[in-house]
């Protein structure tokens, strides 16, 4: 089990461990406990590749959309099991695309955006998006 398996004491605000294997559900994220992530490049990085799209991309589409997520809950992470609405099913090219379907998630990470919907959740919240 995930939880298990990522240290719980660290000094950070959030504690993001990457992988390559699979993790649950075959997800390529997961919140966990304790402001804690793990992203699994499993599958990903072949599809990633395949679009000639550096990997890095992935990790900076999970940092900002995590920290964002971070911010809008009070400076926690929500467990998975909680009811969040931040993520979206259809895909907009949105750091907030649920990706479903894995190879969806090409469309986010050249030149991604976060879309109207999720910019006036945002700014629900007091942020502000600048574009």
């Amino acid at each position: 089990m995930l939880e298990n398996e990522l240290p719980n004491d660290f000094n950070a605000d959030i504690f993001i461990g990457i992988t390559y294997v699979p993790i649950e559900d075959n997800y390529y994220a997961r919140r966990l406990s304790n402001n804690r992530v793990v992203f699994s490049y499993f599958e990903m990085a072949e599809i990633i590749s395949n679009k000639n799209l550096p990997l890095e991309n992935l990790l900076l589409r999970m940092l900002y959309s995590y920290s964002l997520i971070y911010m809008r809950y009070g400076n926690r992470m929500p467990l998975q099991s909680e009811n969040t609405n931040f993520a979206h099913d259809d895909t907009r090219g949105c750091i907030y695309d649920m990706n479903g379907i894995k190879s969806d998630v090409v469309y986010s990470l050249d030149k991604p955006i976060i879309c109207d919907e999720c910019t006036t959740k945002l700014s629900e919240k007091k942020f502000r998006i600048i574009r």
